[in-house]
């Protein structure tokens, strides 16, 4: 039992020295599920929206509204706040920025949902130079196999040099969860596009990577994919931006 006491915190320490020096390298996002009460999805998108004019234009504390279209949060809404530092968040706007919430928002919201801290795995990432902003989102959420991450950080580094070698319009995020809530939700892939259309069409993507690592590489790095992961779930988010 001491041994592993002494493995156990020294694991900690370890972690917590390395992630502080990733001080001023990483990006935070906090997010937040917010479920409007029955009729009143477009009065509380407004109040979102309002709320975020008044409070959060722009800056560390930055917000971006998304409204869920498909997944298990459909109907939601999420808000989410950054890109930012965790000290960041302990001086996000209080005092009139909640009154004014509590009187003007809160009204039409039925349940807030889970919080959670996102960190991008900005290595592992593509983001095309002068990129249009987008008009939705589809997130990819994998609960990785227990001590399987490097593995698939490996995996998912071999997939990025294939986006950043092709140059496309689409962007492709990796973000990991900071906490690990037991939701399931380790890593998140986030690709952007601008309609429905998107999915009748073909990236590419598949000959590409077979370009750059050869014939049949494709299946084999799905069939690891697969290994690597317990499940995954998708998520299409709409954009707000007025209504």
């Amino acid at each position: 039992m001491k041994k592993q006491l002494i493995l156990t915190l020294s694991l900690l320490i370890m972690a917590v020295f390395a992630f502080g020096q990733e001080e001023y390298t990483y990006h935070v996002w906090e997010t937040t599920y917010i479920i409007p009460k029955k009729g009143h999805g477009q009065d509380l998108g407004k109040a979102l929206l309002e709320h975020r004019k008044m409070f959060h234009p722009e800056g560390t504390h930055n917000a971006t509204i998304h409204a869920i279209s498909v997944g298990k949060m459909q109907g939601a809404y999420s808000w989410m706040i950054g890109p930012m530092k965790f000290a960041d968040v302990d001086t996000k706007p209080k005092g009139e920025n909640y009154e004014s919430w509590m009187e003007h928002g809160d009204k039409f919201v039925k349940k807030y949902g889970n919080t959670e801290y996102w960190v991008s795995a900005d290595k592992l990432s593509y983001w095309p130079e002068n990129p249009e902003p987008s008009a939705m989102i589809h997130c990819i959420y994998w609960d990785v196999k227990q001590g399987k991450q490097q593995e698939l950080d490996k995996l998912l580094a071999k997939a990025v040099k294939v986006f950043k070698e092709n140059k496309y319009k689409n962007s492709w995020g990796i973000y990991k969860a900071a906490f690990n809530t037991g939701s399931g939700r380790d890593v998140c892939a986030v690709m952007t596009f601008d309609n429905w259309a998107y999915f009748d069409s073909d990236l590419g993507f598949v000959k590409d990577y077979e370009t750059m690592y050869g014939e049949g590489t494709f299946a084999e790095f799905m069939d690891s994919f697969y290994s690597l992961i317990e499940s995954g779930t998708d998520e299409i988010r709409k954009v707000v931006m007025d209504y």
